[in-house]
């Protein structure tokens, strides 16, 4: 994933819309494949709640598909590659995580990349299976940045054309 431009949010091409995409995008692959069923975000300045109805991530690999990155594993080796949610840990102030898998749950808890806990445990409220993401994106990396409501939405709307039958809600209103 590449940042190109921090921005202030007021184009959809600024940061913190790439970053968001790169969430969605894989929830959306998750949908294609025929598990995620559907997807709300919560957007509030800068913190963004995300939560996908799909398998959720193992349980034993939260905090790897979340931290750090990896390196590719195709025709070239030197190429390093990472997912969004290690993205958006990464450049957050606070990132928290939980995935749920048949009655359990394997959370992490991060502050500015750094694993500050983490645990797999058996889900007491039964949530359906998929992943929870809240992060609230780094004040001092992006400063001026806040998202746009109606620039999420049209974004939002984009997936929503095409993935269809893909139930996205925003700020609980679906779309």
């Amino acid at each position: 994933m590449y940042i190109g431009k921090i921005g202030d949010g007021s184009d959809a091409g600024d940061g913190i819309y790439t970053l968001l995409k790169g969430l969605i995008d894989s929830s959306a692959d998750e949908f294609e494949m025929g598990y995620a069923k559907g997807l709300e975000i919560e957007i509030s300045g800068l913190t963004v709640s995300l939560r996908e109805y799909g398998r959720g991530i193992p349980l034993e690999s939260v905090v790897f598909t979340t931290s750090g990155i990896s390196v590719g594993i195709g025709a070239r080796k030197d190429v390093v590659t990472t997912n969004g949610y290690k993205v958006a840990n990464d450049l957050s102030e606070e990132f928290k995580v939980n995935s749920y898998r048949s009655a359990a749950r394997s959370w992490a808890s991060y502050s500015k990349g750094v694993l500050v806990d983490q645990r797999i445990e058996e889900d007491k409220n039964q949530e359906p299976d998929g992943i929870w993401v809240k992060f609230t994106l780094d004040k001092d990396l992006f400063p001026i940045s806040y998202y746009r409501q109606e620039i999420v939405k049209n974004i939002l709307m984009q997936y929503a054309e095409k993935y269809k039958g893909f139930s996205i809600t925003l700020n609980g209103v679906k779309l």
